[in-house]
């Protein structure tokens, strides 16, 4: 989780990050209001992805991207 708090995504889809919360995971905030967050569990070896966009295929495509960043963790 360290690796993405340091190492940001530039863009998310088309747009900027603006913002990167590190409270209860990394959550990556665009431009545009679009997010994604990974979040590791605490009690089990998981890795949560979750993703808000305008669309459903822009929150799938960013949900992908999510699962690329957890294969630098």
């Amino acid at each position: 989780m360290e690796f993405c708090k340091t190492n940001p995504p530039l863009r998310l889809l088309r747009s900027p990050v603006a913002e990167v919360k590190s409270f209860d995971g990394v959550k990556f905030i665009a431009l545009d209001g679009s997010w994604l967050m990974l979040r590791g569990s605490g009690t089990e070896p998981l890795l949560r992805i979750y993703a808000e966009a305008g669309s459903d295929a822009e929150a799938e495509k960013l949900l992908k991207l999510g699962a690329r960043l957890s294969r630098q963790l």
